[in-house]
């Protein structure tokens, strides 16, 4: 009885595990940090958007985002914040690590 027991403990885990990889396999991640060009000092609250898509974040409040999805690249992402000029940046791989400088927008 015991080792049927086990052998049904072990199969769940190993089903589990093969779900949660699948899953990760077909997930894109993009991170990195967003600082401000002239103070070199971290931007809170920048827009991190998929162009043409309803999917983003927002950055931290040491400038720091992760964006998880399952959009496969290659796909735009767009930076913006009120006050800064925007920026847009191909993602081209399901790991991709960006270090974003924005500069004041000047009118």
């Amino acid at each position: 009885m015991k080792i049927r027991y086990y052998s049904l403990v072990i199969c769940f885990f190993i089903g589990a595990v093969s779900v949660n990889q699948t899953y990760a396999q077909n997930e894109t991640r993009v991170e990195g940090k967003v600082i401000e060009k002239r103070t070199k000092q971290a931007l809170i609250g920048v827009n991190i958007k998929i162009k043409d898509k309803l999917i983003g974040t927002i950055t931290d409040t040491k400038g720091n985002f992760i964006l998880s999805t399952k959009t496969q690249p290659p796909f735009t992402l767009v930076i913006s914040i009120v006050g800064y000029e925007s920026q847009e940046h191909e993602i081209s791989t399901t790991n991709e690590q960006l270090d974003i400088i924005l500069s004041e927008a000047t009118f």
